[in-house]
């Protein structure tokens, strides 16, 4: 609760408080913005005069002018990915199953075509799809509006209509009666967009919509590709009691329309620390709370920058910029100028050295993992290796995870991974401890320690071969090239770090 409460007093203090220390590439005249810290959720941050951040999207979307072509939304060759999020206890809270749903046989129903609908089932730790099998529903649109028929019941309703315009009213009903139960969602927005996480950058119609008694963004229609909550269902899916559903991916023909990612960069965001410091030769030691907080934006030879600043209780202060494009972050300083922190957009197989070319990842594996009940972000699975001699090949250090919209175990850095600390005798750091996205946590340290996220299992050394060994290792034998809390390895001699 100590950190939590720092957390938000920094917040509090961090949105009155004058930064004074800049770097050279900022200019000193730039105003902060005061109280940017505090947004309400679906507020749109301008990184660029064309490309602004949405969480509800949870895309990186390049806004262009009104596009008068419309995109159908039922088409052979469609299928969607939905993932569902069960009300559950905290025992269960990292669980999750998917759903993916295709077209299938046609029938006419009041001049519509409407086409049947298909799904397949499984959890999280399952592979899939298996089992396909037909349901009752069948969906069908006609002049931008979409409907589901249950030939069951024989009945129709409206689930999604892309003619709405902002200030518009959508009643969605159970069953086409109002007095069956039905909600009311205003349309706050309606945007052209390219989804960047697409394959062909096709300018879709967007409209946001909340509930009428709400001032937050509760859902968003993408044309041709359905509702990011309620998938094929639109705001019926939407409304419906139970599970929480969140669209992952939309495909035609194979061709990705659309991909789930969470932005890594968003205002305000905040990763929190506990900074240690242990003399190993006179027991000085001490610890305190330190936050790195996204505040404002900046322009560096043309591109458009995030400011990142490092709070502690002696203050704030300017750190660094950081932009993100393509799904790659960046980080900008005077020091070292464009430096690439991570790629999210990377493919089973695919290898990068994010800053030291003796390091090198391999990805193995992209697994969705659910995060703080609500949280569902891809983990990144990597095989890590050293070249010690540019002459001998890779030598493999162990597995490591990063996670999409947070980072690694090192917090928002990931250039600290693997950072050589030399060992003189003093232990001196930063341990992370959590992240903050819109006033909420959306992941903490524990969270790396969720048995779904190991890849592999590593043997385990003795203590006698420990102390033939020269370096830093941890206990699982993986020789590492930073001190980790807890207890260390170092040439032979055990190390807490606490």
């Amino acid at each position: 609760m100590k950190k939590i409460a720092f957390a938000l007093i920094v917040v509090l203090l961090f949105g009155i408080k004058t930064i004074k220390a800049q770097e050279q590439e900022l200019s000193a005249s730039e105003p902060i913005s005061s109280g940017c810290l505090s947004h309400s959720r679906g507020a749109e941050i301008a990184t660029s005069p064309t490309i602004k951040l949405t969480k509800e999207e949870n895309i990186l979307s390049v806004e262009l002018p009104d596009q008068d072509d419309y995109h159908p939304f039922v088409e052979d060759g469609k299928e969607w990915t939905m993932a569902s999020l069960g009300t559950v206890g905290p025992e269960y809270q990292h669980t999750f199953c998917y759903q993916q749903i295709k077209l299938g046989s046609a029938i006419e129903v009041d001049g519509i075509t409407f086409k049947q609908i298909v799904k397949s089932s499984w959890q999280y730790d399952q592979d899939g799809p298996t089992n396909w099998k037909e349901t009752t529903e069948y969906v069908g649109e006609a002049d931008g509006k979409v409907y589901l028929y249950n030939q069951q019941t024989k009945n129709t309703i409206q689930v999604m209509d892309f003619t709405l315009k902002v200030g518009d009213t959508y009643r969605q009903t159970l069953t086409g009666d109002p007095n069956d139960g039905y909600w009311d969602f205003v349309v706050t927005a309606v945007k052209d967009t390219v989804i960047a996480t697409s394959v062909d950058k096709t300018p879709r119609r967007c409209l946001y919509l909340s509930w009428s008694d709400s001032k937050e963004t509760d859902d968003v229609w993408i044309e041709g590709i359905g509702s990011l909550y309620g998938g094929v269902q639109g705001a019926y899916g939407r409304m419906m009691p139970g599970a929480i559903s969140m669209l992952r991916i939309c495909k035609a023909d194979e061709q990705t329309l659309y991909e789930a990612y969470h932005p890594f960069l968003k205002e305000g965001k905040t990763w929190n620390y506990q900074e240690y410091y242990h003399n190993l030769w006179d027991d000085e030691q001490w610890m305190k709370d330190v936050s790195y907080v996204i505040n404002g934006t900046t322009e560096i030879d043309g591109k458009s920058y995030y400011k990142m600043y490092r709070i502690s209780e002696e203050g704030s202060e300017y750190y660094c910029a950081l932009r993100e494009e393509d799904r790659k972050v960046w980080q900008y300083t005077s020091d070292d100028g464009d430096q690439l922190l991570y790629d999210f957009g990377m493919s089973i197989g695919d290898s990068y050295t994010p800053s030291d070319e003796s390091i090198r990842y391999q990805l193995t594996a992209i697994k969705p993992m659910r995060f703080q009940y609500y949280q569902l972000l891809n983990v990144l699975h990597y095989d890590v290796s050293e070249q010690y001699d540019p002459t001998e090949p890779y030598e493999y250090i162990g597995p490591e995870q990063i996670v999409e919209g947070v980072g690694c175990r090192k917090g928002w850095n990931f250039m600290e991974l693997y950072a050589l600390v030399p060992y003189n005798g003093i232990l001196h750091g930063e341990n992370f401890l959590s992240c903050y996205e819109d006033g909420k946590c959306i992941f903490t340290t524990d969270d790396f320690n969720l048995y779904e996220m190991q890849t592999k299992e590593i043997e385990v050394i003795n203590d006698n071969k420990a102390e033939n060994k020269k370096g830093i290792y941890n206990l699982q034998g993986q020789r590492i090239r930073h001190l980790q809390k807890g207890l260390n390895i170092v040439n032979g001699r055990k190390v807490h770090v606490k």
